[in-house]
């Protein structure tokens, strides 16, 4: 395990690496998100963050881009994700379906009664401003000793701001390190790692001043190898130690069954691990913008209120412009306001705001978001609605792989974890265990969202054409050619239909015998029907066929 001094040396290269990103980063706080203007300069609590902002369309377009990702991907009113093995043969099992969808019920609600809506909200605001979103997922009120704790207490997630944490990558491009800073009072720290552990000054401000705020360092890398004679959290994979930031006192090591933050990206440059996003693109027209509308307000206020000129000792009294106001000079002319040479082209202005307006609209797709979102979206037919979301999805196609592979499926994996171990999710079943100790019980999430739906609509609508043609032009023989099982399975999965409520293969032919069955049945039961008539009938007609006999016989 490295020693303090290791981590801090390689937290301050790492800082280094990042100090271009900060400066950039903060340029782009003050325009997009003035609350997190602090990453190259600090503020004092309660200071106005607002000055250099003289129009808010980028602040708008990131807010409504933001409110879009979470109504359309984690919208905590829907089941926007489902579990299912990546073994098909354990998928068509009903108790195997019926534990994912279990497991899946519980994952969703510990997500809605946890601050998860709250702090993936903050991720994407992060997302769309600075090109990427960062948050730990932890289970409430972590009591961080050597013991396990049995029982789940719930969920935690924080989202951190750029400008307090920094990453490293491993081979695969993925982030497995990240070092973020934290600060709490003494008497805080106190509390959750233990006075004995403080570094003497903090002990002694402990003492005078138990307020008095205290700045820490979190590390979390991997393992290289285990560490023989430790046992516990400290044998984990991810290792973990909290350190007092200017001291040389460590305060705890402990360790993770998984990499606990989520951090994802917009987009990525080689050689940056930090992204880039919407922001960094309309960066240069929201900085044009905003400076043209400061230029504007100046220019409005000397319209208003314009500078004056006056001859000299032409004024007798102190200039009074107030209503009524009374101002004593020598000649008429001696007091004037300034004409400028060059008049203010009010159209001309108009047109570049609305045209730098609508580029950062368009950047952050805030008109097509809008148009979903809006009150006029239930007027639209579902098939403007279905075009507009797959408009939609083509555009976030990236982004949405981006949000899949580094914010969902670690998210999932890691509370999955957190609560399997904590007994919070059913019992295996015993099909399930034999799969799992044979290498074939992995299990894949599969998203629900609108935004995921909409990706599946090509799929659907590319069936339902097929199926159309292909009846069109052979009629039943289709059927001998397309699975049709297969194809409605598919376009009920695109239409995000429970999937409990869909039979298996097993299910289908079994109802398919029994209607076979009850159709011969049916049929058997006409025959003797048919055949008791035919009786009846002929039992009838015996006596006049006698008579007839009798008479030829006569």
């Amino acid at each position: 395990m490295p020693s303090v001094k290791q981590y801090k040396t390689r937290y301050e290269r790492m800082l280094s690496e990042r100090s271009n990103v900060d400066v950039q980063s903060q340029t782009i706080a003050e325009l997009f998100a003035p609350s997190r203007a602090q990453i190259t300069r600090k503020v004092e609590p309660g200071s106005s963050m607002t000055q250099k902002i003289f129009d808010s369309t980028a602040i708008f377009a990131n807010v409504i881009l933001a409110a879009s990702l979470h109504s359309f991907l984690t919208n905590p009113s829907t089941k926007w994700a489902s579990l299912k093995f990546a073994n098909e043969e354990l998928n068509e099992q009903p108790e195997a379906r019926e534990f994912l969808e279990a497991a899946a019920s519980r994952l969703l609600l510990g997500f809605r009664q946890s601050n998860f809506d709250a702090a993936v909200n903050e991720s994407y605001l992060n997302l769309g401003a600075f090109g990427i979103g960062c948050q730990v997922a932890e289970e409430k009120d972590p009591d961080e000793t050597e013991e396990e704790i049995e029982g789940f207490r719930g969920f935690r997630f924080e989202a951190f701001n750029p400008g307090t944490y920094t990453l490293a990558e491993n081979a695969e491009k993925r982030v497995d390190t990240l070092y973020h800073t934290d600060q709490m009072s003494v008497r805080a720290a106190a509390d959750r790692f233990g006075e004995n552990v403080l570094s003497d000054e903090a002990k002694a401000a402990l003492r005078k001043d138990e307020d008095m705020p205290l700045k820490l360092l979190h590390c979390v890398h991997p393992r290289r190898r285990q560490e023989r004679g430790k046992t516990g959290t400290r044998q984990h994979p991810f290792a973990s130690v909290w350190m007092e930031l200017e001291t040389d006192s460590k305060l705890l090591e402990s360790g993770y069954q998984e990499f606990p933050f989520q951090v994802v990206r917009w987009g990525k440059v080689m050689g940056n691990p930090y992204g880039f996003g919407p922001g960094h693109m309309s960066l240069n027209d929201v900085q044009s913008k905003n400076r043209a509308r400061e230029l504007g307000f100046r220019t409005w206020a000397k319209a208003i209120d314009p500078p004056m000129k006056m001859l000299d000792d032409g004024v007798l009294s102190d200039v009074d412009i107030r209503a009524s106001g009374l101002t004593i000079v020598q000649r008429m002319d001696a007091i004037q306001p300034w004409e400028s040479t060059t008049p203010l082209n009010m159209q001309l202005d108009q047109f570049n705001h609305m045209e730098l307006k609508t580029s950062i609209r368009e950047m952050f797709f805030t008109d097509l978001l809008l148009a979903l979102m809006s009150r006029d979206a239930p007027a639209m037919t579902a098939t403007e609605v279905v075009a507009k979301q797959q408009i939609l999805m083509r555009l976030l196609g990236p982004t949405f792989g981006r949000l899949i592979s580094e914010l969902f499926n670690p998210l999932i994996d890691r509370a999955f974890g957190l609560m399997l171990r904590a007994g919070a999710l059913p019992e295996l079943p015993e099909i399930v265990r034999v799969a799992a100790a044979q290498g074939q019980g992995d299990i894949e999430v599969e998203y629900e969202g609108p935004l995921a739906r909409a990706q599946k609509q090509d799929d659907s609508m590319l069936i339902v054409q097929g199926i159309q043609t292909a009846v069109g032009l052979f009629g039943e023989n289709a059927a001998d050619v397309i699975k049709m099982d297969e194809a409605q399975k598919r376009m009920l999965e695109a239409s995000g239909f429970p999937a409990d409520l869909v039979r298996t293969d097993k299910e289908i032919a079994e109802r398919r015998e029994e209607r076979v069955a009850a159709m011969q049945a049916e049929k058997q039961l006409d025959d003797l029907e048919q055949a008791a008539r035919t009786a009846a009938e002929a039992s009838k007609a015996q006596p006049l066929m006698d008579m007839v006999a009798q008479g030829e016989a006569a």
